[in-house]
């Protein structure tokens, strides 16, 4: 048995911070970039005597996964006055991955390609996103609201990936200080996200996991959108007790269901689930 494995990565980063006034008012312009090249090599070969018969086997794998992803963020943070700030931006986010997998045993007349192990899988995500937010600090309130706007173009190769969709995400966040410390406060929040489904559970490659069960991935898989309201309480300005409630519509689950071409098989799938709604509790206690 030999094995090898080989990873390059380079990654850089870049940052400019300009000061427009006296008040605390930037523009900031942040690129990052990384890339990630992981080779991944076997060769084996198996030998054993019984019952005075010999049998041997030679096989190899070759693995390859190349990751490209680049993010370039232009932001504005305009302080109009004491009591009012500003906050606007933009982001444009790239994220392109390679995946290649060779399986292969040697028989008399050669080398035969095993193709249920076997894949070339491309898969690029071009995400674009605008936001504007505004703060407002008087006397002991303190309100946040903002709205995000995100345009996703998703294409796979190999995987059969076709996604194009926009969606706007609003934010609120009103705060109330008790006193002029702000060691007591009461916060109500709403916020509204996005989770995307990863390239993994987009791939519809088949992995075998027993005779009659199979992983797969699924290529019309919708991404999931989480509305969260909640409501904090803040004491001595580091103990703290939330309580919120999550609507989320388009949950991705992994979940077990019959194989519609052969019902005798099993599939471990990714699904949306129509709607979920999830209650919870928190509380932060820090002592020494």
């Amino acid at each position: 048995y030999d094995g090898s494995e080989r990873v390059n990565t380079f990654s850089a980063t870049f940052n400019y911070i300009w000061r427009i006034d006296t008040l605390g008012s930037t523009l900031k312009v942040m690129a990052d970039y990384s890339r990630n090249n992981r080779r991944h090599g076997n060769d084996s070969f198996v030998r054993s005597t019984a019952a005075g018969i010999v049998r041997d086997s030679t096989y190899d794998d070759r693995t390859r996964g190349l990751y490209n992803v680049a993010a370039l963020n232009a932001a504005l943070e305009k302080r109009l006055g004491e009591a009012w700030q500003l906050r606007a931006g933009a982001k444009y986010t790239y994220n392109d991955m390679h995946n290649e997998a060779l399986y292969r045993y040697l028989r008399p007349e050669g080398w035969e390609t095993l193709d249920t192990y076997s894949y070339v899988t491309d898969y690029t995500e071009h995400i674009t996103a605008a936001y504007a937010a505004a703060t407002l600090k008087k006397g002991h309130w303190n309100v946040v609201a903002g709205l995000r706007g995100e345009y996703t173009r998703t294409t796979g190769y190999g995987s059969d990936v076709r996604q194009r969709y926009f969606s706007l995400f609003p934010n609120a966040n009103l705060t109330y200080a008790f006193d002029a410390a702000g060691l007591w406060s009461l916060t109500v929040q709403y916020a509204r996200n996005i989770s995307r489904p990863g390239f993994w559970a987009l791939n519809p490659m088949r992995m075998q996991i027993s005779d009659y069960t199979y992983q797969t991935g699924n290529p019309s898989l919708d991404p999931a959108f989480k509305q969260d309201v909640n409501l904090t309480l803040v004491a001595a300005h580091k103990y703290t007790l939330t309580a919120g409630v999550q609507l989320v519509s388009g949950e991705i689950q992994q979940t077990i269901q019959a194989d519609p071409e052969n019902p005798d098989l099993l599939q471990l799938a990714w699904v949306n689930y129509d709607r979920t709604k999830n209650y919870y509790v928190s509380v932060n206690l820090p002592f020494q």
